[in-house]
Order: C-alpha cells, then sequence, then structure tokens
C-alpha cells in the first residue's frame, strides 16, 4: 500500500515539472545535418516581382525575375549553465577552451572583477530558484550550404562553424543587464515580450543577458536564445560583442564560384553553369540582390534539435505546456534557428525595384 503511495506521488510530481526528464545527450555536427530535414521550417514563397534595367549596343530594356522568400536552417543556438559546455561535440572542441579562458580572465581582471561578481547570482545561497543563468552560443550550421543550394532558393549568407555569438566571450555584457538599461525596450514593460498569447508571456527579449526569471528551465533556454539571436541578426549592437548575420535595407550579392569545376558545384554556389566551346564549361558569377531582417519574437521560427528532435517549427512563447518532456538533466539545450530570407532571383543589369504581389506558397 505504501509503494502505491510512494508511485502516485512521484506520478503527482512529474505531472507538475511537466513530465520526466529528456535524456542528458552531446550531439555532433552529423547530428545536426540530419535533424534539420524538416518541409515544415522551409516556408517558402513567391512575394513579389524584381525588375532589371539591361543595357547594350542596341539600346536598353528591364526583364523581370521572381522574389522569394524563405527560411534556412542558418545557425545553431545552444544554451547550458556553465561556461564553455556546449552540447554541441565540435563545437565544445573549437570554442570551449577560450570560452573558459574568456570568463576566467573576467573573473579574475582588476577592475572588472567586481562587476564580475554578480556572474551567477543565481547559484548562490538565498537567490530564488526561478533565476536561472544560461550561457549561449550561437554558431553557422553545416546544414545551410545544402539546404539553399537548390534552384529558386536564396542563397545561405551563413559561413558553417562560424562563431557568430560566443557569451562567454561577451561577458561582461552578458553577466550585466544594466548594461541595457538605457534601451527604450528594457525601459518599457511589455515592449518585447516573447509571448504567443498576453499576458502569458515566458520573458522579455531585453534586457539581452544571461539571466532570465522562469519556473522553467527549457522555457529559460529559449529566451537566451531568443536574445542572443537579436544580437546576431542586426548590426551596431554595443555593448555587445559578436559578428553580425544580417543588415538593413536591401544589399546586392554575388553568388556562383568561378572556380568551381562540375555544374553541380556551381548551381549550389548559386552561380550559372555555361557550356564553352571547348566542352569544358565554366560556372559565371550571378547578381542577386537580398534582404536578412532582423530577428522577430513573435514569428521567429525555431526547431530544437536536443534534447528532444523536432520535426517541425515554431515561435517561442507558447501558451501550452511546451516544457513537458523537454527538460535535460543538465540544463543544456540546442535550437536549429532558421533565419528568414527574402531576395530575387539574379538578374541581368543593374537592379532597380522590387514590388509585392500575391504570395504564391508552397
Amino acid at each position: 500500500m505504501e509503494s502505491k503511495k510512494y508511485l502516485a506521488a512521484l506520478g503527482l510530481c512529474a505531472l507538475v515539472m511537466g513530465g520526466p526528464p529528456a535524456r542528458a545527450e552531446s550531439f555532433t555536427t552529423l547530428d545536426v545535418i540530419q535533424r534539420s530535414a524538416s518541409a515544415d521550417c522551409l516556408d517558402w514563397c513567391i512575394t513579389g516581382l524584381c525588375f532589371w534595367l539591361k543595357c547594350g549596343l542596341t539600346g536598353c530594356h528591364v526583364t523581370t525575375t521572381p522574389r522569394i522568400e524563405h527560411n534556412l536552417p542558418d545557425l545553431v543556438v545552444t544554451s547550458y549553465p556553465h561556461a564553455g559546455e556546449s552540447p554541441w561535440l565540435e563545437a565544445r572542441a573549437s570554442y570551449g577552451p577560450a570560452a573558459k579562458a574568456a570568463v576566467r580572465a573576467l573573473k579574475g581582471a582588476d577592475g572588472a572583477g567586481r562587476a564580475a561578481n554578480n556572474m551567477h547570482r543565481n547559484e548562490g545561497r538565498g537567490q530564488p530558484a526561478t533565476l536561472k543563468f544560461k550561457e549561449t552560443q550561437v554558431i553557422g550550421s553545416p546544414a545551410a550550404a545544402a539546404v539553399s543550394g537548390a534552384p529558386f532558393m536564396c542563397q545561405s549568407q551563413t559561413t558553417p562553424g562560424m562563431a557568430y555569438y560566443l557569451s562567454e566571450l561577451d561577458a561582461l555584457a552578458w553577466r550585466a543587464p544594466e548594461a541595457e538599461l538605457w534601451r527604450p525596450e528594457t525601459l518599457i514593460p511589455g515592449r518585447r515580450e516573447i509571448s504567443q498569447a498576453p499576458p502569458q508571456t515566458w520573458g522579455s527579449v531585453f534586457p539581452r543577458s544571461g539571466y532570465v526569471m522562469s519556473a522553467e528551465d527549457p522555457k529559460a533556454a529559449a529566451v537566451t536564445a531568443q536574445r542572443a539571436i537579436d544580437i546576431v541578426s542586426q548590426p551596431g549592437q554595443a555593448p555587445h560583442v559578436y559578428r553580425p548575420l544580417g543588415w538593413r535595407g536591401a544589399r546586392e550579392v554575388r553568388t556562383g564560384d568561378p572556380k568551381a569545376k562540375d555544374e553541380d558545384s556551381c548551381i549550389r554556389a548559386g552561380g550559372a553553369w555555361l557550356e564553352t566551346r571547348a566542352g569544358r564549361g565554366r560556372c559565371r558569377s550571378e547578381r542577386s540582390v537580398m534582404w536578412l531582417p532582423p530577428a522577430a519574437e513573435q514569428s521567429d521560427r525555431w526547431q530544437m534539435i536536443s534534447p528532444v528532435p523536432q520535426n517541425y517549427c515554431e515561435a517561442f512563447g507558447s501558451p501550452a505546456e511546451w516544457s513537458a518532456g523537454k527538460y535535460d538533466p543538465e540544463g543544456r539545450y540546442a535550437f536549429n534557428y532558421w533565419r528568414h530570407y527574402k531576395c530575387c532571383m539574379p538578374g541581368p543589369g543593374r537592379f532597380l525595384l522590387a514590388t509585392d504581389i500575391p504570395p504564391a506558397c508552397l
């Protein structure tokens, strides 16, 4: 009888805490590629027409190409409690030593030491259990290039394996919420909430630090992931230390690799394969126009890849029991961030403008 009561109590605790924890794991680059296959996340649409002016000896004429929008699995975002301990094995080996050294240096630096005293205030005695701290890394995904090489796709601007953000190298700002107290998003309550059903919220995008007030660890990890992406996806985000992946307005980009040795490699790089008289062929670089808008917490497309791999995407902020079954015993989580792209298919001559048309989506 006592054993039945004990099992019932365990079941009640599991229900209250959102179900049993997911299996703690580390994952590899191959796992990232395999878990990035999801047609649900692509959201491919034709949304406009692009106009190009081509001039030659016989005069000038205007041609059009489609403007398309879709998502690409550009970035892997990991969130975890201890410096350098990313669950992505290759990223941990590449960036872990430098990450740990950066945090150690900040802790021991004269002058910065006082600021560093608050680094792990959630781990101190007497602190509320709902205050959590997460390190966060944003690294170029090896899956992006494979997806973007298909016809009628924008070319990924991500370099696989490149670190766009390491919170350990941004240690001072990531551990000091007061560094962004001057931002309107921080001063105005409710302005940048991660929520799909206000007033329920997972937390605020600002201030963009590693500290989150949340009773649910998976949601705390998601909030820090959203904050890191908000930094990375736009330029000029002082005082943070990072490599931006995005810009304001439209930008002309060149695609294709003139050194490509075969048609498949050329097309995957975004070029046009031309047959030569010698029959060898060559790759011609193409001119396109691209928009890379900043992150938008209400519509961003996230796909959990660890500890529970998902085959679908969603925006954070769901009012449902989202954390159920997603708890990692070591507090380590990883997500694919499907970056939103908008681009003109390559055209001849000079780009003039782009206009909207009723969207046609797959």
